[in-house]
């Protein structure tokens, strides 16, 4: 079916076609990414300060990064720009993600 459409679809369908409100995703991104991530590193911050344990320092800043990451790209969105903005999207799903894998490798050298 995709092919299909592939084939039928005229090939100068651009930009000029693209009917998603110009504030939409950078507002999207910043409240439901970025402030469940705020909260998130909020709340294992807070839990470090506390316990003192790294693992959830690790997890708090890997969701730290993933939040901003995502509203940075959300406000850069501009026509022209989806590259860069997909790119520091990408970016911040990487260090967040290498943050949380480093969190959950403290937890498990700390469980043997």
């Amino acid at each position: 079916m995709l092919l299909a459409l592939h084939l039928l679809l005229p090939k100068s369908l651009g930009p000029e076609f693209i009917f998603e409100p110009r504030f939409l995703l950078p507002v999207m991104n910043t409240l439901f990414i970025c402030f469940a991530s705020f909260a998130v590193a909020y709340l294992a911050g807070r839990t470090y300060q506390e316990g003192g344990m790294l693992r959830l320092l690790f997890l708090g800043c890997g969701a730290l990064a993933f939040g901003l990451a995502s509203s940075i790209s959300g406000w850069l969105a501009r026509p022209g720009m989806e590259n860069s903005m997909i790119t520091i999207f990408n970016c911040g799903a990487f260090l967040g993600g290498s943050l949380h894998l480093a969190g959950g490798y403290d937890l498990c050298d700390q469980c043997r």
